[in-house]
């Protein structure tokens, strides 16, 4: 949208101000940002300009570890729409903020100051703002509008919630725009329930012979596979042993579980997440009425698997009822098992491929690593849908989904679901 265009509200609301002038006093408030038909950004200019890049400078940056390190202090939040006005100091503003053409509200508030922030708009919409005085003597308020940017992806803030965003605002089939507000990614809602040894650990106590008497009783038996492999001169697991079983620690207050479920809305918990991360949890942290949804899924090179199909037909089954919207799914840190259905989920929208690629790598944003990285990551998971027929990547997935025994009105009713009305 360019700047200077004006939503048609925001001309009406002109003209009722204009006309109300003449019979009220003069106008109390005073509009001052953004300006009438601004388009404002939601994301940081290092990050628009990293997204803007092609897939071959955007690879060698994320394989530079300078350039990584930068990456990483961009953080995973957006940029807030601030909002800013002048009035007399002797009175309290409402201020409203409402979505067009559809009217809802998205944000209300009342303050004595004469501006405020306004967190989490969708992504390439127009949006209706209002300041009005709460002092009856304190004269008129004031309306205005503006647009927010359309650059993927609208990341969402909320407080001790990683990599959260939406998975909507690209568009998909037809250039039908993948629906905002229906379906968010992140990182898990509360910590994994245990703490691993270190692999030096490990190791001194396979060394020591000591190893399966030192682990707690739920580790047994994958310490003696550990010391049989040892023995044989195999390679063996250093990273996964756990050490300490607990409950996962929260990650979400009554606050922000309310922002998610009031505000964002969400009614279930897809938890991608291994019986042994989810030890001791019976239902999701968003409490009591929030659908826990647990499949432990594979990632990249695991989703040819047996394993890693038979949990995506269980996952995929929940996309597929719309009393389940919205929802949220997650891993523990949104980035490999996450960005592995992510990648599916729009690639069956007809996403494009370049905006699949762009949506993995925002999970670097907030991750420094190299590990994490293309060849050893997300090129992994390209080549598992390689193997399948189609000219485009759409085709190629489309033909794994369906190998897992989905039709094309499975399909259908997905993006019927997800899919912007033409």
């Amino acid at each position: 949208m360019k700047a200077t265009r004006k939503c048609f509200i925001c001309t009406a609301l002109v003209a009722v101000f204009t006309l109300a002038a003449f019979v009220v006093p003069a106008q109390s408030v005073t509009l001052v940002a953004p300006a009438d038909g601004a388009s404002v950004p939601l994301l940081a200019a290092d990050m628009k300009n990293y997204l803007a890049m092609d897939r071959a400078a955007r690879k060698v940056f994320f394989a530079d570890a300078e350039s990584r390190k930068r990456m990483a202090k961009w953080g995973d939040k957006p940029v807030p729409v601030k909002l800013q006005w002048t009035g007399p100091a002797d009175t309290r503003y409402k201020v409203v903020v409402t979505r067009e053409p559809d009217g809802k509200v998205f944000f209300k508030t009342k303050t004595s100051r004469t501006e405020v922030e306004v967190w989490n708009l969708e992504m390439a919409r127009t949006w209706s703002w209002s300041v009005t005085p709460e002092k009856k003597d304190a004269g008129t308020g004031a309306s205005g509008c503006f647009a927010t940017e359309d650059i993927a992806p609208r990341l969402v803030k909320v407080d001790g919630i990683p990599n959260l965003r939406d998975l909507g605002g690209r568009k998909g089939l037809d250039g039908r725009r993948v629906k905002q507000g229906m379906v968010y990614r992140s990182a898990g809602l509360n910590s994994n329930a245990n703490s691993y040894y270190t692999p030096e650990e490990i190791k001194k106590m396979v060394a020591a012979g000591t190893l399966v008497d030192s682990v707690p009783e739920k580790s047994k038996e994958a310490a003696q596979e550990i010391v049989q492999r040892a023995k044989a001169g195999k390679h063996y697991d250093a990273k996964h042993l756990v050490k300490d079983w607990h409950p996962g620690k929260a990650r979400l207050n009554d606050k922000t579980r309310t922002y998610m479920r009031e505000v964002l809305g969400i009614k279930t918990d897809i938890d991608l997440r291994t019986d042994r991360e989810c030890y001791f949890m019976t239902g999701s942290p968003l409490g009591e009425g929030a659908k826990w949804v647990h499949v432990s899924s594979s990632c990249y090179g695991g989703m040819a698997s047996d394993l890693g199909k038979k949990a995506f037909a269980e996952v995929f089954k929940v996309f597929l009822d719309e009393a389940n919207y919205p929802l949220d799914f997650h891993c523990i840190a949104g980035a490999d098992r996450t960005g592995s259905l992510a990648y599916i989920l729009n690639a069956l929208l007809g996403v494009d491929e370049e905006e699949l690629w762009r949506d993995w790598e925002v999970t670097a944003f907030d991750k420094a690593k190299l590990e994490f990285g293309h060849a050893s990551r997300l090129e992994k998971l390209v080549a598992v849908f390689a193997k399948y027929p189609g000219a485009t990547e759409r085709e190629r997935v489309e033909a794994y989904v369906k190998e897992q025994g989905f039709t094309d009105a499975d399909l259908a009713k997905f993006r019927a679901i997800m899919l912007e009305p033409r």
